[in-house]
This record gives C-alpha cells, structure tokens and sequence, in this order.
C-alpha cells in the first residue's frame, strides 16, 4: 500500500478506480419537493485508499497555506478557530450599531448555485499555482480532479457511469478546502463589510440608510463582475436582502440589484440557522427552535417502552439531540419571554419524565436536577461565558476579536433597551448577576442535592490575559440510580424521591385522595417516611433491607435507600442499590408507588 501511494504521489497519476465516485443523494429537508434533484445533495463515495492520501495531502496543505496567510479572515467554512457563531456575530453586531443611531442598515445574503458541483477546475488550478502550491502537489491534485466519472445509486437502482468536467467531490477529504481556495479572491470593496461561511455569503455596509445602500450596489457589481470571470453563478431565486431597522415608519430603502435584476427584500431570513427579522427580535426563531426540540423529544419518547430503555439511555439521548437543537447559537440569542424559556423546559423534561415515569405536573427544576442536567436559563449563561472566553482568546487577526473588544469598552446610554445591548454589555452583567441568578435557583430546588453550579470562580478580572474567562466548574452529575438502575427500578425510585407516588399522604395533598392515613396504620398518614421505616405491612421487606445495608455497613438513611449512593464507598453502590430495588418492587407488591 506505501509503494503505492509513494507511486501516486511521485508522478502525479491516479489509478481510474480512484477517480470514480459513487453519488448517494441525500435529501436536504426543509419541506423541498421529492421529485426534484436539487432537493438532495450529492454525496460522492470514494476509494479509501485514495482518501488516505487526500489525508496525509491535506495535513500539509493547510499548514502550508496558512503560513502564508492566504486565506481570507473573513471566511469561517472549514477552518479551525472559526464557526458560524462568528459570521452572526458581527452581523449582529452592525444591525444593533445601527439600531443606537435610530437608523436602517440593508444586508444582501447570496446563494451560490450548485457551489461544490460547478467548480471550474481551469480555474481552481490556477489559483491553486498562483497561491504557491506546485510541484508534486500541485500535478497529484491535477490528476485527482481530471477524468473523473460518477454514478448514482438511489435505493437499489444505479445509474451508468459518466464522466465530470466540474465541482470537487462532496464526501471527499480535499472538496472542502479546494471549494475555500477556489472562493478566496472574492472582492471585498473598502465600506462593505463581507461575512462568508462556505458558500453563504453576507454582505453589509459600513454606512447607514441610503448611503449604506449605494456602497452595498457598488459591492454587488463588484462580485457580480467576479462571478461572471470564474463562472460563479448567484441563485437571483435564494438571494435576497433585508432591512434591519425598528422604526415604525422606516424609509423606503434602494433596491439593491445583482446585475439587472433587484433582490428580493424579505421581512425574516434564517442565515446559517439563526432565523433574523428585521427589528432582530427573536420570537419567530425561538417558536421555530421549540417546534423542532419537541420534535426531537418526541423521538426520543417514542422509543420508550414499559421495561426500557434505561433512564441513563434516554439523558444521553436528549443531551445528544434536544439540548443541541435548544442551544445552538447562544448566546446571541435568548428567549424573550419567561413563557418561552419555560416550553424550551419542558421540551428537555418530556423524554426524562416519560422515562421516569414521573406525572405532567412534576417540578422541571427538580426533575432536571435529579438527571444532572442543567436548566436553560443557566445553560445560556454558562455558554455566553463560554464564548467571551474564546473571543478573547482568538488571535489579534480574527474579526470577532475586534468586535468583543469594541462592544467590552463601549459606553452603555442609561436606559438601553435589552434587546439594544450588545454581547460584550451582556457578559458584564452577566457576571454581576451570576451569583444572584444561582441563588434564585437554588430556592427553588425541591431536591436537597447540590447543582454544582452555586459557586462559581469570578470569570472576569481587570487583567487582559486570556485567563480572565476560566473554565466554568463541570455540571452536577445525576443522581447515581439514574446512571445503574433499568427502567421499572428507576421509575420506583423517582416517583419515591420527587414526592409523586401513590401513597395517601402524597395523594391527599394533591386532592386525589378523601384521606391521608394508612389503610393498615389508623390515624397515622401514610407518608414516605412511614412506609419505608413503620408500616407493619412491610416488616418482612424492610428486614431484609436492613440486613443487607448493615452487611454492606452503610446507615439505613433514606437517600440511601432511595438510590443516592453517592456517599457509599464506591465497591459497594451495584449492591446497595440491588438491596434496595428489591425492597422497593417488595413495597410495590403490596402498595403500588
């Protein structure tokens, strides 16, 4: 296999094998139509050999080439050190710039049509020597992107093979970073601010109202003059442009045109997954975010069955699927009602709830505790210092560096409205707040277990070094039976720990039952505490609890029992928690919890 990639390598040829790509399309979503191509996306499946040694080219490619400081600092896609976050960021940041000035301020979002699949390779391959990648790399790459041939497989049909004069191979090791030199000379003209992420381009002047307009005409002549010279093609259907602005009577902007035709000015766009409108309130993309976190959960819940999975399954899988649809773009975004926060709650609650057994009306707070996941609100906060301390760790080059650090020694005007305040004003409050708000949540715990997130490290100091945003302290980890225990055990547990089960007591001062005594023990209501310590009924089961906690040497403490083995000596948590399970199913025998 070395001699052969040494072979490949040394004189530039591919064996045809290599060159021949299986396409898989991949449906794109968002309500596309099925029977059209464009609605999928060409996934080109590979030799691995050939992809081995795309691997090793392009851990020296990159290096390479950023020793130069070739690429753009305004290009986020496929970059290390880099997101999305970044491109919103400062578009976020301009739009509130213009709000403080009580004007309007025009952005144009622009749409490559089919960009990785119509990559002129003429083209790539001269900005590819032009940027000093010659010799061997620069004949091997040449030989990977010539006499390629593809076809398409859709179920089980498959299409014929044929060959490809254009794009870089989606699914390849090289596509992407080809795809960025390809795109790296776009024009920027002084008085235009451009925000690139792959092949979404956003483009914003530094003016505002009108004047901001011609610039922003002038940089679209400028890039539509580009496109045409490297056979560049902007979708004039997905382009479109807003006006970010939150007058009620705003003035009627220009028309911002790419080439003869105007783009279309729409009231809400959602740009790399963030849905903006144009007075950047938040309400259309926090419902939009809602709506596909319930979806999320209900998959989640729909996999739940009387004796499983366990409850640890179900916590990962919503820290795998809802959480990350919740959070995706804080903390330039939050909420703005408390009613809303308290749906994205809920969403989290669904599946753990469900898993647990556990009513509608049971505490989220308490439930998320138990489960050691952290609330929303705190989850928010913790990921906007988060970000504060990455932007003050980036490199003096990068753009958002720049813009924290503008925003950090911006003077507030008294009386700004929260949705005029900008990022860097937020992270200060949010450290004078940060005590205060763990304060708050800890009172309102029906849980007497720690959150771990009441005593944090103050993260901002006046020093300017890096370490002015420490590391956040871990979340507390869940309850120890969620982690060991199957279904039916945990479910027991739960509804004994959050005060949901069915004895008289429980059920009296929820109004669901006339009376809150024990039907064996007259006069005495039938609390947990009476069940698990008095009850006569369960003196054969709590017996042999004892004894076996007194053999394990642990005190007959009710957390214990309950599945809060945290303080046991870790050799034996698997059997105290089986003693228990057993008296707990025992229990449930004669009184279902």
């Amino acid at each position: 296999m070395l001699l052969l990639l040494n072979l490949s390598w040394s004189h530039g040829v591919l064996p045809q094998s290599w060159l021949r790509a299986h396409v898989c399309p991949i449906y794109k979503g968002h309500g596309a139509a099925y029977n059209l191509p464009k609605s999928y996306r060409p996934i080109s499946l590979t030799s691995v050999l050939v992809k081995l040694l795309e691997r090793m080219l392009l851990a020296r490619l990159v290096p390479f080439l950023g020793n130069r400081n070739f690429f753009s600092r305004f290009q986020s896609g496929f970059r290390a050190g880099h997101s999305t976050l970044d491109q919103i960021y400062r578009l976020i940041d301009r739009i509130q710039s213009a709000f403080s000035s009580q004007s309007y301020v025009s952005a144009a979002f622009l749409d490559i049509v089919s960009a990785f699949d119509s990559v002129w390779h003429p083209g790539l391959l001269f900005k590819l020597f032009r940027a000093g990648v010659q010799g061997r790399a620069f004949r091997w790459i040449r030989a990977f992107l010539s006499n390629r041939e593809l076809c398409v497989i859709f179920g089980n049909a498959s299409s014929a093979w044929f060959p490809v004069g254009a794009g870089v191979p989606q699914g390849s090791i090289l596509g992407p970073i080809l795809f960025l030199i390809y795109l790296n000379d776009l024009p920027i003209p002084t008085g235009v601010n451009v925000a690139i992420f792959a092949d979404d381009i956003a483009l914003w002047p530094n003016l505002n109202n009108a004047r901001g307009d011609v610039a922003l005409n002038k940089a679209l002549a400028l890039l539509l003059e580009w496109a045409r010279t490297w056979h560049v093609l902007f979708s004039p259907s997905k382009s479109v442009a807003m006006s970010f602005t939150r007058k009620t009577n705003p003035v009627t902007p220009l028309p911002l045109m790419i080439g003869r035709s105007p783009l279309t000015r729409v009231p809400k766009f959602t740009y790399l997954g963030i849905t903006l409108r144009s007075d950047l309130r938040w309400h259309d993309h926090c419902n939009r975010i809602i709506s596909a976190a319930f979806l999320a959960a209900s998959h989640v819940t729909r996999i739940i069955t009387a004796t499983g999975p366990s409850p640890r399954l179900i916590r990962q899988l919503v820290l795998t699927t809802v959480v990350p649809v919740i959070s995706y773009g804080w903390p330039l975004w939050s909420p703005p009602t408390q009613k809303l926060w308290a749906k994205l709650e809920s969403a989290i609650c669904l599946p753990l709830r469900c898993a647990l057994g556990l009513p509608p009306n049971t505490h989220r707070l308490a439930l998320l505790v138990e489960c050691g996941i952290v609330g929303p609100q705190i989850h928010h906060a913790r990921t906007a210092l988060a970000f504060a301390h990455r932007c003050n760790a980036l490199p003096p080059s990068h753009p958002v560096r720049s813009v924290f650090f503008a925003q950090r020694t911006s003077v507030l005007k008294p009386r700004t409205p929260k949705s005029h305040r900008s990022f860097g004003h937020y992270i200060i409050a949010a450290e004078a707040s940060w005590d205060i708000h763990c304060s708050e949540q800890e009172a309102r715990l029906v849980c007497t277990r720690v959150l771990g997130l009441t005593r944090q490290r103050s993260l901002l100091h006046a020093s300017k070094s890096s370490r002015k945003y420490d590391a956040l302290d871990p979340p507390a980890a869940p309850c120890p039976y969620i982690l060991r225990d199957p279904r039916p055990t945990a479910v027991l547990r739960a509804r004994f720990r959050l005060n949901r089960q069915r004895f008289n007591a429980s059920l009296f001062s929820r109004k669901l039952s006339p009376t809150p005594f024990c039907s064996v023990c007259p006069d005495v209501p039938e609390t947990a505490h009476h069940v698990l310590f008095d009850c006569p009924a369960h003196d054969l089961a709590r017996h042999l609890l004892f004894a076996g906690l007194s053999a394990c040497e642990c005190p007959p403490d009710i957390a214990i029992i309950s599945g809060d083995v945290s303080k046991v000596p870790g050799g034996v948590h698997s059997e105290v928690l089986a003693i228990s399970a057993r008296f707990f199913h025992a229990v449930n025998k004669i009184r279902p919890i």
